[in-house]
């Protein structure tokens, strides 16, 4: 009984780990495309602006003129001013870009269980990580904190999926 328990979870933190991916593979994906489009829309103005701009401008404005002061349209609206969707720095767009692609590698590598790629892995997301925490230290971005959240439990699951990795060899 206590042998099919441990072999079920370890089952279920295999799939975690699998999905886990996925989602990492997707962020980045987008990451990179937007910090892609940024630079595109930093270099030419005319170019249309990215969904997500228009979506909180759509969403904002038409709600805060039936209810000023529902609390959810109020953050959104908030929040959306503190997106550097245009930073005249192009450290942002380079950031953007090589994050994602770095994570898009990352990912790749680990979806086809390159033995190298999982300490590699961890020591890229904890760079992260760090980064992360410094820039909430600067920004008090409670995103960057749910960032930090998120890689720091991808490092714990990419080091039980190495050891289950090895392990089985």
């Amino acid at each position: 009984m206590v042998r099919q328990t441990a072999a079920w979870a370890q089952g279920l933190l295999h799939r975690l780990f699998t999905a886990t991916l996925a989602v990492k593979g997707s962020l980045a994906t987008v990451e990179a495309a937007v910090g892609a489009w940024l630079w595109v829309r930093a270099q030419f103005p005319a170019a249309p602006e990215l969904p997500v701009e228009s979506s909180i401008d759509w969403l904002t404005q038409h709600d805060l003129t039936q209810d000023a002061d529902d609390p959810v349209v109020r953050t959104l609206a908030e929040q959306a001013q503190h997106l550097p969707l245009m930073p005249a720095d192009n450290f942002y767009y380079f950031y953007l870009v090589m994050h994602g692609l770095l994570k898009l590698v990352m990912v790749s590598l680990l979806a086809r269980k390159v033995r190298w790629a999982y300490p590699a892995a961890m020591t890229l997301l904890a760079a992260f990580v760090v980064y992360q925490g410094i820039e909430f230290t600067r920004t008090h971005s409670v995103y960057l904190l749910m960032l930090c959240g998120f890689d720091t439990f991808m490092i714990w699951l990419v080091g039980r999926e190495y050891g289950r990795l090895r392990r089985m060899a």
